[in-house]
C-alpha cells in the first residue's frame, strides 16, 4: 500500500508522465504539468479530457463515406484547393454513397443474406474515391 500511495504523488506521476509521454491520469498531476496545465500548449486537450467534450461518431452506416470526403476535402483545402469545390465535391460523393445505397434503408440493414450476414456488409459500398468495395 506504501507503494501505490508514492507511486500515485503527482510528482512520481509527472516523473512517470516524462518519461512515457502519457497524458497524466490524476487531476492534480494533470494541473501541476507544464503542457496540461494552466497555460500549456496542451489544456485544450486536457480540459476536452476532463470535462468529456468528446463526442461519438453518428450512428449511420454512411460515416465511413463521410468521413474519407470529409478527410479529402479538408487536405485539399489544406493544400491550397479552393474551399467551396472542395467541399461542394466532398457533398457529390456522400450524396453519390447514400444514393447508391437507396438512403440506407433500415429494413435492406436489417436483412439477412443466405450466410446470415448482414445485408449491408455483403453489398457493395462506394467509397469516396469512388471505387467499389466488396
Amino acid at each position: 500500500m506504501r507503494f501505490l500511495t508514492f507511486i500515485l504523488q503527482p510528482e512520481e506521476i509527472l516523473r512517470m508522465v516524462r518519461a512515457n509521454g502519457a497524458v497524466p491520469g490524476t487531476h492534480p498531476a494533470l494541473a501541476r504539468s507544464h503542457p496540461y496545465g494552466t497555460g500549456g500548449s496542451l489544456r485544450l486537450f486536457a480540459t476536452q479530457l476532463v470535462e468529456g467534450y468528446a463526442v461519438a461518431r453518428p450512428r449511420t452506416p454512411a460515416y465511413p463515406v463521410i468521413s474519407s470526403a470529409f478527410e479529402e476535402a479538408f487536405l485539399a483545402i489544406r493544400n491550397g484547393a479552393d474551399v467551396r469545390e472542395a467541399l461542394d465535391g466532398a457533398v457529390r460523393v456522400i450524396d453519390r454513397d447514400i444514393r447508391d445505397n437507396h438512403g440506407y434503408p433500415l429494413e435492406a440493414l436489417q436483412a439477412k443474406n443466405k450466410k446470415g450476414t448482414d445485408l449491408f456488409f455483403a453489398t457493395n459500398v462506394t467509397n469516396a474515391r469512388g471505387s467499389d468495395e466488396k
